[in-house]
């Protein structure tokens, strides 16, 4: 049936379903392999994607890897696969896939379906196939949810590590390690009031480690407190269900924890007044985070500290006064700004700037003094119209016509006024002037607009570390420049 010179790619899949019918990854590559035996096509490579979802393809690295080496290649005669859910499940995606792959030469081969679409009839049954494959796909995610929301109503957990708990074949099982993390967290949220970051910054402090290993934040410790599983209940779909597990927590400290919460829920953030235009920019001289907004608790001080410290994670604030590193930062940006490539760049784009103002701007002149002309004309032939019949409605039109007279006079005495002062602008006048007063320019816009100006010229701004704040300077500075944006920020 082929040619002896025919070549081929393989691509496996495993998924949930799979692997319940003993379709391992294995038994498909066994198959195709033997296939390709009989029907003498070489199989030069096979794509090995693993488990992984068919929803989406985007998702699939190895298939989108397979599917542009294929759109590349001139040599691959055919993609093949044990069956067309495979390939992918979306009938669309199915489509357009094979049709791209059509285009560039190669062909689908689904072997357990006995498609080949190099052949016509066989093109046309994998279309119509698709559809059923996709509706397969929707059934099987219909039962998976259905399947899961009777655990639930059950009191059964649905999948998942939790901390406090192992999963058994019998459910969850209290974990007497993890466990004792639960009941501390709660004891300092209830007895001593703590928030979300400080009890995150003592767990990490006496080295508690969440489920996965890493160090705690405030969202883990706040996903504890919200979660009702430690009460003995199930949530699937935002409903509740009486648990079969054992509770860790007892309700009256859970009712208590929820409380706290909602009393803090309310109570109004605290306010940084001012511009922190260098969040971002500045990397914590310990961890490499950012560095953010900080004031202190009388409000009289401004720093930037670390990112993960605030977050609650175990690096120390290793604050920078925020007065500092911005007169910092703001001295280097005047002799930037001035250097020779960039004045040059700011002079061409200001003397472009001005030259079509200018061109727009006597467009607009000879506009006016044609409208404005054919007003007069209009004026006169009326006039002569009312001289010759005496009817008053001429009058009433005329002065109609006056009036838009008056106000095009207007607007071309300013035209010509703009008009006269473009024509003595002096560009390096202004682009001198933008120079001296650029610190003046830059505080004034917002601090949207300085990051995004910055972004252009930094990429990181790295600190000494220091014991004390006063040892806390800037060390050195990563340049993102890219001086062909820079005008364009500046003199749009």
């Amino acid at each position: 049936m082929q040619n002896d010179n025919e070549i081929a790619v393989a691509y496996l899949r495993v998924s949930t379903e799979d692997q319940t019918l003993n379709f391992s990854l294995e038994y498909q590559e066994e198959h195709i392999r033997s296939y390709c035996k009989v029907n003498n096509i070489e199989l030069k490579k096979v794509y090995n994607e693993g488990y992984g979802s068919g929803t989406s393809v985007e998702d699939r690295e190895v298939f989108c890897t397979m599917m542009a080496d294929c759109l590349q290649s001139k040599e691959i005669d055919y993609v093949i696969v044990l069956a067309d859910h495979r390939f992918a499940r979306n009938h669309a995606d199915s489509v357009n896939l094979v049709d791209r792959l059509i285009k560039s030469g190669t062909h689908l081969i689904c072997v357990a379906d006995r498609i080949n679409t190099s052949n016509r009839s066989d093109y046309d049954y994998f279309k119509n196939k698709s559809i059923y494959s996709e509706r397969h796909r929707e059934e099987i995610l219909f039962n998976c949810i259905y399947g899961m929301r009777q655990r639930a109503k059950n009191g059964l957990h649905n999948g998942g590590r939790i901390t406090g708990y192992v999963t058994t074949s019998e459910g969850l099982k209290i974990d007497p390690d993890s466990s004792k993390i639960i009941k501390l967290i709660f004891d300092k949220c209830v007895n001593d009031q703590w928030g979300f970051r400080k009890i995150a910054q003592y767990l990490n402090k006496h080295h508690y480690k969440t489920i996965n290993g890493n160090e705690f934040d405030i969202n883990a410790v706040k996903t504890i407190l919200t979660n009702p599983t430690y009460i003995g209940y199930i949530r699937f779909e935002e409903q509740l269900h009486i648990g079969t597990h054992e509770s860790i927590i007892d309700k009256e400290t859970w009712d208590k924890a929820q409380q706290m919460l909602k009393i803090r829920s309310y109570l109004p953030e605290k306010v940084h007044h001012g511009s922190y235009f260098l969040t971002g920019f500045l990397k914590c001289p310990k961890c490499n985070a950012s560095m953010v907004h900080h004031v202190s608790s009388c409000g009289k001080y401004r720093y930037y500290k670390c990112l993960n410290n605030k977050n609650g994670k175990s690096c120390k604030a290793n604050s920078i006064k925020k007065a500092y590193a911005e007169e910092y930062i703001l001295s280097l940006l005047p002799s930037i700004i001035g250097s020779p490539k960039i004045y040059n760049l700011l002079q061409e784009k200001m003397k472009n700037r001005i030259s079509n103002d200018y061109q727009e701007i006597s467009k607009t002149l000879n506009r006016l003094h044609k409208d404005i002309s054919i007003i007069d004309n209009k004026i006169n032939k009326t006039y002569e119209l009312y001289y010759k019949t005496n009817n008053n409605s001429h009058l009433i039109q005329i002065e109609r016509l006056r009036t838009q007279h008056e106000a095009l006079s207007e607007r071309l005495n300013y035209t010509e006024e703009r008009y006269n002062s473009l024509k003595h602008t002096d560009s390096v006048k202004i682009v001198d002037n933008f120079i001296s007063n650029f610190e003046s320019i830059f505080l004034a816009i917002d601090d949207i607009d300085k990051r995004r100006f910055l972004k252009t010229l930094f990429q990181e701004i790295h600190i000494n570390s220091g014991d004390r704040i006063s040892m806390r300077t800037i060390k050195s500075i990563i340049y993102n420049l890219d001086i062909n944006e820079i005008p364009k920020l500046i003199t749009a």
